[in-house]
């Protein structure tokens, strides 16, 4: 389900509360509040190559980063700067703070969580100081990728031009088994 531009305004997504999808998929929400932007779009070869799995990016509106979906931590990098989660269906889901910031080693970041615990969606992650990075001329764009993507029949964006921290921002679709 996406939302569209209505009278020249544009929508933002729907919350998990409002959630619905087929049957079977696997909804991701956004882990941050901000301008959608295409993984094609972002600054970085590596994310917008889709080497690491498909997903979307948002240009965030506050440092505030929570789960986009239920799973166990099974990454926590000690720059604070990524997290990898995977969910109960299967899905790894990494969620990816900046480009380059992994070169602040972790200044500038404050994390909530540690590798091995179980988080639900919408638990805060990890908080990070937009200003002063973007002031050290960092992108802080928040990248989410699905890096077992070949796992799934389809990983799509939803098309929203702005999203809330919870808002469903990617689908998975399963293949089908036989």
């Amino acid at each position: 389900m996406t939302n569209e531009r209505v009278s020249g305004k544009e929508q933002i997504g729907e919350t998990a509360a409002s959630a619905t999808a087929p049957a079977g998929n696997i909804i991701i929400f956004a882990p941050v509040e901000g301008e959608t932007m295409s993984l094609k779009n972002v600054k970085d070869k590596l994310f917008s190559s889709e080497l690491m799995g498909k997903g979307a990016a948002i240009m965030p509106k506050n440092g505030d980063v929570y789960a986009p979906c239920d799973g166990i931590l099974t990454t926590v990098f000690d720059t604070h700067h990524a997290y990898g989660i995977k969910t109960e269906d299967g899905a790894e889901i990494l969620i990816h703070i900046g480009i380059d910031t992994v070169n602040l080693k972790g200044e500038y970041f404050t994390s909530y969580v540690e590798k091995g615990q179980t988080v639900n969606q919408g638990d805060k992650l990890c908080s990070f100081d937009l200003e002063k990075i973007k002031e050290l001329g960092y992108d802080p764009t928040v990248i989410t990728v699905v890096t077992n993507t070949a796992d799934y029949a389809a990983v799509e964006e939803f098309n929203h031009d702005k999203v809330k921290q919870g808002s469903q921002f990617i689908t998975l679709t399963p293949k089908a088994t036989l």
